[in-house]
């Protein structure tokens, strides 16, 4: 499985220091062999392996500034970016030369991610090594190479630009705003809480570029753009307050004239950043970002939130929860089938992968409701066939009924699914111990065992 992160063999400041790099790339391309032959006789001379040039070429296109066609192997050169890059060397101007390779990785090659996993593990009180941030990422849902030097690369070009300390996981938070443009880590956890509709908006109105406009219009390009879809008569509550409590934008009800009219929107400095979209577009890939506030979330808020009034904090609060069951089972993240914005906090449905012993796929759906029913059962049993899941867990707030059950309990007889049914009292008993899931799945795993070895003994 190929990394989630950049591979960074052989290029790193003290290897391959960038400023010198640029220039011979520049002074041999495009032909390829002649910035291998360079490459090795500049850095690499001592060395007698001959594919170490190879190495930091490769490094070089997976950092996004060499270009090597896959149709013409005979030839190398500098992308745009990478041209960028040599003109800010040529001309002396390191810090911008290397603030800008940082904000590359930041935002196009999941640098994001790795600033933020550090922050939530600092956060959490973890100490931060390699292996702990590995583990970390792998829980998000992403794949490293278990001796990969992915991620030291990576922080060795992050020092480079005084985005972290020496040697050291620590993020230079005053570093990081300057290089987002003025963004820090409280606006990068509001941009991540908002809705693909709400992030839509204000992605459509920055791409518009003018200084007013109706709010309809706006909602019209953003549909026409992004393909998402407003409620009609609701733009203000489901899109405008959210966009204008963060700092976006600015939004006026019109009052003249007759009949409802659409608000008056006018676009923030925040809005006007030139990092706008590359910061969506990051947040919107993201795994880790999108879910800090879940992770961090202790177990006892949780099952407050799921009673709360405000469907914001519902939602959160049964997404966290799913998180919180991912972990306990030591689960990866995968991906959200469903998310709980779009059924007002009620439901969710979640993926996750284990690799304990042996691969397993859960696909799991918490509710917010009085009862789990056969209904709720039936439709994850056909999305599992789909998605070659192994288990289906059915998580409640309330009850599982017992339809619910007898169906499960015949699914597991004459399929190769486990069901886990969770309810409301065994939810509440982890709150005190929260090992005690390990007594609760393995009760389920004898009876899915005793209903699935009567259907062999009757062969």
């Amino acid at each position: 499985m190929k990394s989630s992160f950049p591979n960074g063999s052989q290029f790193s400041p003290t290897q391959t220091p960038l400023p010198r790099l640029l220039a011979i790339i520049r002074a041999n391309q495009p032909d390829r062999q002649n910035i291998k032959d360079a490459i090795q006789q500049t850095f690499f001379v001592n060395s007698p392996d001959p594919d170490l040039a190879n190495n930091t070429i490769f490094a070089l296109s997976e950092y996004q500034i060499l270009d090597k066609p896959s149709n013409n192997i005979s030839v190398a050169q500098l992308t745009a970016f990478g041209e960028s890059l040599a003109n800010k060397a040529e001309s002396g101007d390191f810090e911008g030369l290397y603030e800008d390779l940082a904000r590359n990785i930041i935002l196009n090659l999941r640098g994001l991610e790795l600033i933020q996993c550090i922050e939530d593990l600092n956060n959490r009180g973890t100490t931060i090594t390699k292996h702990s941030i590995v583990k970390e990422l792998t829980f998000r849902g992403y794949h490293l190479p278990p001796n990969g030097t992915h991620l030291n690369s990576m922080r060795q070009w992050f020092e480079e630009a005084n985005l972290v300390e020496k040697n050291k996981w620590v993020v230079n938070r005053v570093t990081l705003r300057k290089i987002l443009g003025d963004v820090d880590n409280d606006t990068l956890d509001s941009y991540a809480s908002l809705s693909r509709e709400q992030r839509a908006f204000a992605l459509a109105f920055a791409r518009l570029d003018v200084e007013e406009a109706s709010s309809n219009k706006v909602a019209e390009y953003a549909s026409t753009l992004y393909g998402v879809d407003f409620p009609e008569g609701g733009l203000p509550q489901s899109t405008l307050f959210a966009l204008r409590d963060i700092g976006l934008i600015y939004c006026e009800k019109t009052t003249s004239g007759q009949g409802a009219k659409p608000y008056i929107v006018r676009p923030t400095e925040k809005l006007k950043n030139d990092f706008i979209e590359p910061i969506f577009l990051a947040l919107e890939d993201s795994a880790g970002l999108q879910y800090r506030k879940l992770i961090r979330m202790p177990y006892e808020q949780i099952l407050e939130g799921l009673h709360s009034e405000n469907k914001h904090v519902k939602g959160l609060a049964l997404e966290a929860l799913a998180f919180f069951l991912g972990r306990l089972v030591g689960l990866g993240f995968v991906k959200w089938r469903m998310r709980t914005n779009e059924t007002g906090g009620s439901e969710l449905d979640v993926v996750m992968e284990g690799t304990n012993l042996i691969f397993s796929r859960w696909q799991i759906q918490c509710k917010n409701s009085r009862q789990a029913t056969l209904e709720d059962i039936a439709k994850e049993v056909g999305i599992a066939h789909l998605i070659r899941s192994n288990v289906i867990m059915i998580v409640t707030t309330g009850r599982i009924g017992d339809a619910a059950r007898r169906f499960a309990e015949r699914i597991m007889s004459d399929s190769n699914y486990q069901i886990i049914l969770l309810q409301k009292n065994q939810l509440e008993q982890l709150k005190t111990d929260p090992s005690s899931i390990i007594e609760i799945l393995h009760e389920q795993s004898i009876k899915a065992m005793t209903l699935k070895r009567s259907q062999v003994e009757k062969l």
